[in-house]
């Protein structure tokens, strides 16, 4: 009968704690919930997993998350048997402890100990309260809340994480790297026994500057634990101390990064496997170091250089400056995120837009000279200042010829530039559209190497862009992205981005992007001379490079692109070691057609010049008509825009040859048809339309503008109005 009293008492009382328990556990926490939202500090790697940074918390304090699985099962045992030995078999609170430390506390006539147990130190970190009765009777409190909400692991798990160390450190993780440079599974056990003992004094126990104090702790500790040792083994162990250099490895990355990360992110505490080749970025890095030691005094001072994978986006190489920490020149600002003026790295999106609205690669386009507006305000020149005359769109592409290209974006219509700009992630000019008139053909407008980079990788990627990553991917397989331009124009530009015998006319037979492997540059200079670029791709890599000087003074001595090329290519090599390089991907609905040089058209019998070219197999290519037979042999005949220009083509100031088939007078220029549109960044009064008309009829012309007699003009002058 006793007994039944016996059991039905006991078991009253395990239905009460589990009831009490399970009271607890419905109820809410917000302390904790909190707490569990509290950030740790990420653990950034490269793409191999080298160190790169540990983020630390907008305090400056680093709490690293390290699971309860990975820490060894020393460092578990000791920090137990050292705060709390009977942790596994009490509810959060270890009456046990609580009597023998009263009893303790009145021998000794003053408090020697408090007999907090692990959940207690945790509930205090969570729920901070005062020193006292009242704060020590919350902290039991708390405790048993937690006990009822986590399992003995969580709060083990939570609690040697959050563990304060004093020096901006929390966590055992992060404190064996603060205070020996290590790992917890490189330490020795006196060293993880000093990391249990420094969280009662930080400043106390600091075993950089009390290690004495700090060693007699340990021993007394040790025979504590029962745990064999001497003072020898503890002095060893502590002369191991030294403070961690905090790795700070591609910091305009790591802020790159940071942009990115979300408040989910940071609870984690999960190391980051970034993309970064850091390998590659230390080599290419000392590579640009080299060229700016080299040409400092041409103040080319800083640089900047971003790598992609084609494939996935992901970012392997970003330098935002010769050296973050060089106050000098200014070296934490980020030279890929920042705005300059592109130059001529800007013409193969136009380019491009021209091949998707009915323009060939073999398309006549001219190189003479032109006001594009008043000649006082934009009369573009080559950079060698010479005007070539008829050019097919591969060759004014590929030598970067000026007025080619200013003459294509008046045809296109500006706007319409601006809006593939757009498409393409030019961000940059959102707000200044109505703006920009047409130098932005020449790269006039305000861009970053990272849009330049992103925007230029369509091309190799067969007309899909891509959005970059920092993330590493899980595997290296074509992501699709948002198609921009077709596969056609998209292997045209490849092709003649990196046709050496097309890119003569502007660069000359020997020039550094003339590579072994398959592999197309776009280079650009801005119109002060003050940023020099050079962009260039294989398949599956696209690389930028932007070299001048963050102060905005111009580049002397060295205006062209010759050194941000080398680095490219340099850089294109560094990538693809040891790899196959392909050829940039064919389409399979185009073919190959023989056409005239000179006229662009489908070679005849008596064109002595003839080059090969693609087309879609749709494509219908009218025969060359700018070599005629006459009676003096097969002369060339030019169309009556070039008749100015050819007067002085290896003629010398000759009189143009009139062609008596043509019904003269005609209108040379304007093309008919032509649309113009006033540019808001140039006064209206400065804006003008320069007419040119042949004659070969001795007759006074009569010009009219929408039906009213505006002037008469004798042969071959030229009429300018609005």
């Amino acid at each position: 009968m006793q007994l039944k009293k016996i059991l039905t008492l006991l078991l009253i009382t395990i239905l009460i704690i589990l009831f009490i328990n399970f009271i607890l556990w419905i109820l809410p926490y917000p302390e904790l919930k909190q707490f569990l939202e509290k950030p740790y500090s990420l653990n950034i790697y490269d793409r191999n997993e080298m160190p790169l940074y540990t983020l630390p918390l907008k305090d400056g304090t680093r709490r690293e998350y390290i699971e309860l699985d990975e820490i060894p099962g020393l460092v578990k045992k000791i920090f137990i048997k050292s705060e709390d030995k009977r942790f596994y078999y009490h509810c959060g609170i270890d009456f046990v402890a609580i009597i023998r430390t009263i009893f303790l506390n009145i021998k000794q006539k003053k408090i020697i100990t408090g007999a907090s147990t692990i959940t207690m130190q945790l509930s205090r970190i969570i729920s901070p309260n005062k020193k006292g009765y009242k704060g020590k009777i919350k902290e039991m409190i708390n405790a048993i809340r937690l006990e009822a909400k986590l399992s003995k692991n969580k709060i083990l798990e939570l609690w040697l994480n959050s563990i304060p160390y004093g020096y901006k450190t929390i966590g055992i993780k992060t404190a064996s790297k603060t205070f020996f440079a290590k790992n917890l599974k490189e330490l020795t056990p006196e060293q993880v026994i000093v990391l249990s003992i420094i969280p009662r004094s930080p400043s106390k126990y600091n075993p950089f500057d009390n290690s004495q104090q700090l060693k007699k702790t340990v021993l007394n500790l040790c025979k504590r634990l029962n745990f064999n040792t001497s003072i020898k083994q503890i002095n060893i162990s502590l002369d191991e101390t030294k403070s961690y250099q905090w790795e700070f490895e591609t910091p305009h990355f790591i802020n790159f990064i940071k942009k990115g990360l979300s408040n989910k992110d940071l609870a984690k505490g999960k190391l980051i496997i970034s993309s970064i080749d850091l390998d590659l970025n230390k080599k290419i890095n000392g590579l640009l170091n080299q060229y700016l030691n080299d040409f400092e005094d041409n103040r080319i001072t800083n640089g900047a250089i971003l790598a992609i994978n084609n494939n996935t986006g992901e970012i392997i190489i970003y330098i935002g400056s010769r050296d973050f920490l060089n106050k000098k020149y200014s070296g934490q600002i980020d030279g890929i995120r920042i705005f300059n003026q592109p130059g001529s790295t800007i013409k193969p999106f136009l380019y491009a837009l021209a091949l998707e609205n009915n323009f060939l690669p073999s398309t006549i386009l001219p190189d003479i000279p032109f006001d594009f507006g008043d000649e006082d305000v934009y009369v573009p020149l080559n950079f060698n200042r010479r005007f070539n005359g008829p050019v097919r769109l591969r060759v004014a592409l590929a030598s970067s010829l000026n007025v080619p290209s200013v003459y294509l974006v008046t045809r296109l219509g500006v706007r319409n530039f601006v809006d593939k700009l757009l498409e393409l992630g030019f961000d940059s000019i959102i707000g200044h559209e109505e703006n920009i008139g047409s130098g932005i053909a020449l790269g006039n407008s305000e861009n970053s190497l990272f849009e330049l980079v992103k925007a230029f990788s369509v091309f190799p990627r067969e007309g899909e862009s891509i959005n970059l990553s920092w993330k590493k991917a899980e595997k290296d397989d074509f992501v699709n992205g948002e198609r921009v331009f077709g596969q056609y124009t998209s292997f045209i530009i490849c092709d003649i981005l990196s046709d050496q015998t097309s890119r003569v006319l502007g660069f000359g037979s020997h020039n550094v992007l003339n590579t072994s492997f398959p592999a197309m540059f776009k280079t650009g200079t801005s119109n002060q001379f003050n940023n020099i670029w050079a962009l260039g791709a294989v398949p599956d890599y696209t690389v930028g490079v932007w070299m001048g000087n963050f102060s905005g003074e111009t580049v002397v001595g060295r205006t062209g692109s010759s050194v941000p090329a080398v680095i490219a290519v340099e850089a294109l090599r560094m990538l693809t070691e040891n790899k196959t390089i392909k050829n940039f991907k064919r389409p399979d609905n185009i073919k190959q057609e023989k056409i005239c040089s000179l006229s662009g058209k489908k070679a005849t019998d008596i064109c002595n010049g003839v080059v090969y070219e693609y087309f879609k197999n749709n494509e219908s290519i009218p025969d060359c008509d700018y070599h005629i037979y006459s009676n003096s042999g097969i002369q060339v005949q030019y169309p009556a825009i070039f008749s100015e220009w050819s007067k002085y083509f290896e003629k010398k100031g000759s009189a143009i040859k009139y062609d008596n088939t043509i019904n003269y007078p005609i209108i040379v220029r304007p093309n008919d048809n032509s649309i113009y549109y006033y540019d808001n960044s140039i006064s209206s009064e400065s804006q003008v339309l320069k007419f040119e008309i042949n004659n070969n009829n001795n007759e006074i012309l009569n010009i009219f503008v929408n039906g009213i007699l505006k002037d008469e003009y004798e042969l071959n002058e030229t009429f300018e109005d609005y």
